[in-house]
């Protein structure tokens, strides 16, 4: 069989997108920016949001909240999440509502 690497992976996916994100935390405010792009660097959505957070673990949670109520309503059915963030992915990984 081939084996893929799952970068190889998601870059063949039909429904790929790449989210770019930016964090910013100033006094008790935090701030998300976010672009998604398709598999061939093609712009689908961007937006900013304020949150009133204290810590960029919940920023990158709500952050990745936001994308996936935005894909759902767009119609993608799959996703697929990449984060090298340890506590991003265990916060996930526990979560009750898988």
């Amino acid at each position: 069989g081939i084996t893929w690497s799952v970068e190889e992976l998601v870059k063949v996916s039909y429904s790929w997108a790449k989210q770019y994100t930016v964090y910013h935390k100033d006094f008790e405010f935090a701030t998300i920016g976010r672009v998604l792009r398709d598999r061939y660097g093609g712009w689908i959505l961007g937006y900013n949001r304020f949150l009133r957070i204290f810590s960029i673990l919940d920023a990158k949670l709500w952050g990745i909240w936001n994308v996936l109520i935005i894909a759902l309503d767009r119609g993608f059915n799959r996703l697929i999440i990449l984060s090298y963030n340890q506590e991003v992915v265990q916060a996930i990984q526990n979560s009750p509502t898988k």
